[in-house]
């Protein structure tokens, strides 16, 4: 833009104000203002002086708080993902859940939603959509597996969030838009009530908390 002509102040504008104008959202974007998000870069020279001084960035504040750029060895994307990671985990121990066939578990399960005195494990096999953006309102996900019950409840991580047994196969839940303000990757669990089957409570196949799946919350671009 330089060798074009365009003057290092027209060349921030070009990046900043006149798209933020474009797409009609100068009253939150583009300029410093009182009012406005509170997303700024600071540099360490003059980029009016010379416009190569953008390179020099001294500070970054994103949403009124200034971004640590250093480097920590404990560092993470906030998905969490590999090109191999499933959206459901431990899907091997519910394989052989579901191959075991015990008393309570997952053989004739289905059509109405059970409410049994003693409630056994719960797994989860898929779950849809397993991405969704942030910011999006409300969303329904639904969660397929087996041995749901009528009082099963969802943990949205680590949070009880609105949930519907449709059958003993599946639950729908209701995320919101304050559960989804956050982008990452969210594990969801559903959680059977009390008294869990002494078989599954006792034995190698859980305590009435299922498997977790993850839901990727993306950025609102």
């Amino acid at each position: 833009m330089a060798e074009a002509g365009l003057t290092p102040m027209q060349i921030i504008q070009g990046s900043t104000k006149w798209p933020a104008e474009m797409v009609r959202k100068q009253d939150l974007l583009g300029t410093i203002e009182a009012g406005k998000l509170a997303d700024v870069i600071i540099f360490r020279e003059d980029p009016l002086k010379d416009i190569r001084n953008i390179g020099a960035i001294d500070s970054v504040i994103f949403d009124g708080e200034v971004v640590d750029r250093t480097y920590h060895p404990a560092y993470r994307s906030p998905f969490n993902v590999g090109s191999a990671t499933p959206t459901v985990g431990a899907l091997p121990w519910v394989a052989a859940f579901k191959k075991s066939n015990r008393p309570g578990g997952p053989a004739g399960a289905g059509g109405a939603v059970p409410d049994p005195a003693n409630s056994p494990q719960p797994a989860i096999e898929s779950i849809n959509p397993y991405i969704v953006t942030q910011d999006s309102g409300t969303v329904t996900v639904t969660l397929q597996g087996f041995n749901f019950v009528r009082k099963s409840t969802v943990l949205f991580n680590g949070r009880l969030v609105p949930s519907r047994p449709v059958s003993a196969t599946e639950i729908q839940v209701t995320l919101d838009a304050e559960a989804l303000r956050t982008a990452g990757r969210f594990d969801l669990v559903v959680k059977n009530p009390e008294p869990i089957d002494s078989y599954f409570k006792d034995g190698m196949w859980g305590n009435g908390t299922s498997n977790p799946a993850h839901l990727i919350v993306n950025y609102r671009y």
